[in-house]
């Protein structure tokens, strides 16, 4: 069986910049891809929470593009975080994605 899939290219912060409010990705879902659109971080945290795979997408050059770092949840003080390497921040962080 194939897993699921979520590749995220682009995030949205809210005003300070500490939490993402929506990403933009593209989903395989069991070998058919979604096409591209918008997600709310709480859709995300329900993918990697139902087994997806989560990770970034990162351009490399012209209009190549490569997988990035996987996406984890971490939650702090009881608030649920998405980013790629766990630290004690208490904000997303999913790398040097480009914001939209």
């Amino acid at each position: 069986m194939t897993q699921n899939k979520c590749l995220i290219y682009a995030v949205r912060y809210d005003k300070e910049r500490k939490f993402i409010s929506h990403v933009k990705a593209r989903v395989d879902s069991h070998g058919v891809y979604v096409p591209k659109k918008e997600y709310t971080k709480a859709d995300i945290i329900n993918m990697i929470n139902d087994d997806f795979v989560v990770q970034t997408r990162v351009h490399e050059y012209g209009n190549s593009y490569a997988i990035g770092a996987d996406v984890v949840i971490q939650s702090l003080n009881g608030v649920d975080y998405i980013k790629t390497k766990p630290n004690d921040t208490e904000e997303d962080n999913l790398g040097e994605l480009p914001i939209f």
